[in-house]
């Protein structure tokens, strides 16, 4: 069971998140299911980007590679969730949802190239970092939704293939 209690703008889940909650009157959107990462309708919290990945995909299954920066000051929550899910012309992207590992980074998204594909993608990203000085678990830590647009080349002939590019929060 899921479980929420919300005192003065914080919201504090079970399993020791402390997440900030917009003020009311806020364009962004409060009600984030815990566990799930932030609400991916929350307009108010995405911020729009266009980046070029690193990389070549051709025709089949390949990997897209993210790896995700905490801004200055800040670092990834470990044992948070994160979420990737996106979709492209004649590409599909297996959505992601996991606890955060930074070890495990950068996060590997499968993707599906059709043959004649011509991209780009929309990814929606989804995670948490706090600031350094917090301890694990104990600080108030932000939620990080992104839509990005990756573009990616795909003029590979080999099957499959690997693409990287960077999130970082601004």
């Amino acid at each position: 069971m899921k479980s929420l209690l919300i005192l003065a703008g914080l919201a504090m889940a079970a399993g020791g998140y402390l997440l900030l909650r917009p003020a009311s009157g806020s364009s962004a959107n409060a009600s984030h299911e815990m566990g799930a990462g932030p609400a991916a309708n929350d307009p108010g919290s995405h911020n729009k980007r266009r980046v070029k990945a690193v990389g070549q995909l051709g025709p089949g299954d390949g990997t897209l590679l993210i790896e995700l920066k905490a801004p200055k000051g800040g670092k990834l929550t470990e044992g948070a969730p994160v979420s990737v899910r996106g979709s492209g012309k004649d590409i599909r992207v297996s959505a992601v949802k996991h606890a955060l590992k930074t070890a495990k980074l950068p996060l590997r998204v499968p993707v599906h190239v059709a043959d004649g594909a011509t991209g780009p993608v929309d990814l929606q990203l989804s995670f948490y970092w706090c600031r350094e000085h917090e301890k694990a678990g104990s600080g108030a830590c932000s939620p990080e939704k992104g839509s990005v647009v990756v573009d990616l080349d795909l003029t590979g002939d080999a099957a499959g293939g690997e693409a990287f590019f960077r999130y970082e929060v601004r």
